[in-house]
């Protein structure tokens, strides 16, 4: 009767595992902001600015709140938290960053590199998971600012991959290399300049936990 208990318990933890991974990525032309994020991306490519380890979020309705987070976000010289921070690359006078939030456990995307504000839109992720958020063997779940009455709403059409796949994945050209590895160890040659900013309080739930909210300007 021992063995057979311990045979149980173990199919039970294998179980377990398989529940934990999530399916690969898909992206399609039809995802929201995929062929604006695609043709910016390409036009980089074509002028060699698209950093290598640069990342794309797409999924976001265009008519729903925060529609401005879909877009290329490219590494950031500074470290946050001592991980990869990214920087969206827009027009000059907004700015719109990704970064790891030690301190919730999260992706967040926000208008300011300050982990005491809340952002527009987190992930939560295992603390000791140190992937990019773009690491395709996982699909992060995101919660995007809906408004002050709909606060936090899960949105999982919101995902992000790396850009140099998106362009591999939808024009058939410009497939990932050696410098866009999905475990951040591409920006290894970036400078280490440690700008993590303040801790923020803790969090639970849907919310940050943070006193503000930001929504798209």
């Amino acid at each position: 009767f021992f063995f057979l208990y311990l045979g149980k318990k173990k199919k039970k933890k294998k179980k377990w595992k398989e529940k934990e991974m999530s399916a690969p990525i898909q992206l399609s032309a039809e995802v929201p902001g995929a062929k604006e994020a695609y043709e910016q991306a390409k036009e980089l490519s074509a002028k060699g600015h698209l950093a290598q380890g640069a990342v794309c979020v797409v999924g976001r309705a265009a008519d729903r709140k925060n529609a401005s987070l879909n877009g290329i976000y490219c590494p950031d010289p500074r470290l946050f938290h001592g991980r990869t921070c990214y920087k969206k690359e827009e027009d000059l006078g907004t700015e719109k960053f990704l970064f790891y939030s030690a301190s919730k456990h999260a992706w967040k995307l926000s208008n300011n590199l300050d982990d005491n504000k809340t952002g527009f839109a987190f992930a939560k992720v295992d603390g000791k998971d140190k992937a990019a958020p773009s690491d395709p063997s996982r699909k992060l779940t995101w919660r995007v600012f809906d408004g002050k009455a709909e606060g936090y709403q899960k949105d999982h059409g919101v995902l992000c991959m790396t850009a140099r796949a998106m362009l591999h994945e939808l024009g058939g050209h410009g497939a990932p290399t050696s410098g866009d590895r999905e475990d951040g160890s591409e920006d290894a040659q970036l400078p280490l300049d440690d700008s993590s900013g303040e801790q923020g309080d803790g969090s639970s739930g849907d919310e940050m936990g943070s006193s503000s909210s930001e929504e798209e300007q």
